[in-house]
Order: structure tokens, then C-alpha cells, then sequence
């Protein structure tokens, strides 16, 4: 019989928190991404800043789908949160080593052409960095801009006091 253990502490900073899974081709890749990272997001401890969760969700399933799309196989999806830096890294790995090129939006045709886009308008920083067999696109967003009085937020409130 073994002793009961102490209760682990929870450290005063909160470390990254991360989720890395290969994707399958074809269409059902972007609702797995949409549904695994919503799964991480949500365990999330501080939570993430109401909204916030929603706009990396959208960006989860833009940066799967333009890599279903535009690129061969394999396709991976990585998250990386960090509540001390204030940041959630968004990374989708495909089989090509071409950059994404934005296309103009095809307003007539709905054909796309808006992913990288809106991954933009809701504030996140786009790259990409080489990775063996292909090419890895991450959106990465920091605290969230604001008015006048508040203090950027992605985790947690908002107000400072």
C-alpha cells in the first residue's frame, strides 16, 4: 500500500499549454481541427477572453482548409498557448514548400480567397517557416488591441483596476 501523495501545487506562472495532431485529408480535416483545438481551447486555465475563442477557432478552420486545398499531404494542426506571454500560436504543417499567396476575394463566385485574410483581421500574425517535407503557416495572436483604458487582453478580464 502506498502512501497518498501531496496535492501538486499549481506553479504561480501558468506554462504553455500545447496540442499537436496529424490531420486527415481531404474534407473532414477542418471540423476534426475545429473540434480538437475547441476541446484544447476550452481547458484552457486562466480562460481565454470572451470572444477570443471563437476568432482562433475561425482561424483554426481557415488555415486547415487552405491547406487541404492548396497543398498536398500530410496536414498537422499544433496550438500553443501561452497565458504569462499573452499569446496562442496557431501552426498548420501541409506536404508543400510554396508560401501561401493571398488571392483577391472572388465576391461573385464565393470561390475563397479570404482566409489569410480574416486571420489578419482578427489581429493574428502571419509566417511561414520551412519544415522537412513541406511548409508550416502559423497565425499567431497576442493580447487583443483596445480602447482607451483597458488593457490588451487574451486571457482573462479586461479592465484594469
Amino acid at each position: 500500500m502506498t502512501a497518498p501523495t501531496a496535492p501538486l501545487v499549481r506553479p504561480a506562472h501558468h506554462p504553455p499549454g500545447e496540442l499537436a495532431i496529424a490531420l486527415p485529408p481531404g474534407r473532414e480535416a477542418p471540423g476534426l481541427a475545429r473540434r480538437r483545438a475547441a476541446g484544447f481551447l476550452d481547458g484552457l486555465r486562466p480562460p481565454l477572453a470572451p470572444g477570443r475563442r471563437d476568432d482562433i477557432l475561425l482561424i483554426v478552420s481557415e488555415l486547415v482548409t487552405n491547406a487541404v486545398v492548396h497543398a498536398p499531404g500530410p496536414y498537422a494542426l499544433a496550438l500553443t498557448a501561452d497565458a504569462d506571454a499573452g499569446t496562442v500560436d496557431v501552426a498548420v504543417d501541409d506536404g508543400s514548400t510554396a508560401a501561401p499567396v493571398p488571392r483577391r476575394p472572388d465576391a461573385t463566385a464565393a470561390t475563397g480567397g479570404r482566409g489569410l485574410r480574416i486571420a489578419e483581421d482578427l489581429g493574428a500574425r502571419l509566417f511561414t517557416e520551412p519544415v522537412p517535407g513541406g511548409k508550416r503557416v502559423h497565425a499567431t495572436l497576442a493580447p487583443s488591441p483596445c480602447r482607451a483604458g483597458m488593457r490588451p487582453v487574451l486571457f482573462g478580464g479586461g479592465m484594469d483596476d
